[in-house]
């Protein structure tokens, strides 16, 4: 039944823990944060932070740097040094929603090389610089109007580059927005490539290659002789004088790309010298001199002489179709009756042929 002596004592209770973390944020997606608490008061002192996403812990330390973050509900628990019951407060985080990327262009498709002006349509207010991308080139400017060249076919991606006004780079590709269109290929060849006035009839056939392709050709480009719109068509060149006639192919597949190609095919006069053999200088207007006539003869490369019986030369000339009048030397002074020795020395225009005629003519007044 004894009483024991009462003791006082003074128990000093440290102030429950209390924290206030970061307020909902908006970063770029997979940017950087700092996080740090707002303020921290109670307890003993001697902080320790944890910082958690999701429930998953991230780092310690107040500030903590958060890199390549998340989002989702970030939280930090705080305790200290005295067993303090912990404390824990918690903020959302999240991306910047991503900008609406909207381009126009002139034209999407067409026949190489293509050249496309674009247009970035994204409201203007909603980003703060803008860069392009096409074929792996980065357009040097940053104007929502830019033009681009497309030399070789193919499909294209289009590139475009844009930072938000907080600062976040958004990238977007529109894949295979640029449709390049390979050229057909214009080509022929003719049988026979060369012929005569006798035989002016070309096959013409066409070596093209593309796809749904249609044809024009021209024949004799400088004064059209004639046109067709066949794959492979026969043409008759005129028959009454040989020469070079250019030749052309143009050429669309079902894209509307074209090509051309031009080439000569020649219709050769046939070489014919031809001599008379008498004539009547009587001046009846008949018959009344000497002429050398025919057809492919080279006037550059044309003699004709006149000998008399004792082999002296009376007429010389190097004019084709120059007549002989019968005089001897270009003189008033008429050659008698009789027959002369001529010489005839031409070449032909068409080919390499050349001739030495030799012959006798008689002269009749």
């Amino acid at each position: 039944g004894c009483v024991s002596d009462t003791v006082e004592v003074n128990i000093s209770l440290y102030d429950s823990l209390f924290v206030v973390a970061f307020e909902d944020s908006v970063i770029c997606p997979n940017g950087n944060i700092e996080l740090e608490t707002v303020s921290v008061s109670g307890g003993h002192g001697s902080f320790s932070f944890q910082w958690s996403n999701n429930g998953s812990v991230i780092g310690n330390g107040n500030p903590y740097d958060y890199t390549q973050a998340g989002e989702g509900t970030v939280c930090v628990t705080v305790s200290d040094a005295c067993e303090t019951p912990p404390v824990q407060d918690c903020f959302e985080l999240s991306f910047e929603e991503a900008m609406p990327f909207s381009i126009t262009s002139d034209v999407t498709s067409g026949c190489a090389p293509l050249d496309v002006e674009f247009e970035l349509t994204t409201n203007p207010s909603l980003y703060t610089a803008m860069s392009w991308n096409f074929d792996s080139a980065v357009s040097p400017s940053n104007s929502p109007e830019e033009e681009f060249n497309y030399e070789l076919p193919g499909l294209y991606d289009v590139g475009v580059y844009m930072v938000s006004p907080r600062g976040c780079a958004f990238n977007h590709i529109f894949e295979d927005y640029i449709e390049v269109f390979s050229d057909p290929v214009a080509g022929w060849n003719a049988t026979p490539m060369i012929t005569t006035i006798y035989d002016p009839e070309i096959q013409f056939t066409s070596t093209s290659l593309g796809l749904g392709l249609s044809y024009y050709w021209v024949f004799n480009t400088a004064a059209p002789l004639g046109t067709s719109t066949a794959a492979n068509p026969a043409f008759v060149f005129p028959d009454n004088k040989g020469g070079g006639y250019n030749v052309s192919l143009s050429i669309k597949d079902e894209h509307g790309c074209t090509d051309k190609v031009e080439g000569i095919v020649d219709i050769n006069d046939v070489f014919v010298v031809y001599v008379p053999n008498a004539f009547t200088p009587d001046g009846d207007g008949i018959n009344d001199v000497f002429t050398v006539m025919g057809a492919d003869i080279r006037e550059d490369n044309y003699e004709l002489q006149i000998f008399n019986r004792w082999g002296d030369l009376i007429f010389e000339s190097h004019t084709l179709g120059e007549p002989w009048i019968g005089n001897t030397r270009g003189s008033d002074h008429f050659a008698p009756d009789g027959v002369y020795t001529y010489v005839v020395r031409a070449a032909s225009i068409s080919t390499v042929q050349d001739v030495e005629l030799t012959g006798f003519v008689l002269l009749i007044r």
